[in-house]
């Protein structure tokens, strides 16, 4: 059936795409990882990696999230709290939100 995307899906659309460039983000900090590196930590493959990242793929499994978010050292248990609420994780590094909230200054 063709037509316009619903809010939902424009909605699920989005946040893909914000969930590829935190992934992303995450990736090149220090210690940075490839994309290499990091399909051999999570078992997700390369190009899907790639494809997360760059917004081609939108919707990907939550198998995927949750492995990569691991090899990450991220908890995705606070980023998926509604469909509206921003993306944040916890670096389990620290303990702290991430991504930090900008400061407004």
């Amino acid at each position: 059936m063709a037509g316009r995307p619903t809010k939902a899906k424009r909605d699920t659309f989005s946040r893909g795409q914000a969930l590829g460039t935190l992934l992303l983000r995450r990736r090149v900090e220090p210690p940075r990882l490839s994309r290499r590196e990091l399909s051999e930590m999570s078992g997700v493959s390369a190009s899907n990696i790639q494809a997360i990242e760059t917004g081609m793929v939108t919707e990907p499994g939550l198998f995927t999230i949750v492995t990569m978010a691991t090899a990450l050292e991220l908890d995705i248990s606070r980023a998926f709290r509604s469909l509206h609420s921003p993306l944040e994780f916890v670096d389990l590094r620290t303990g702290e939100a991430w991504p930090e909230a900008e400061s407004s200054e």
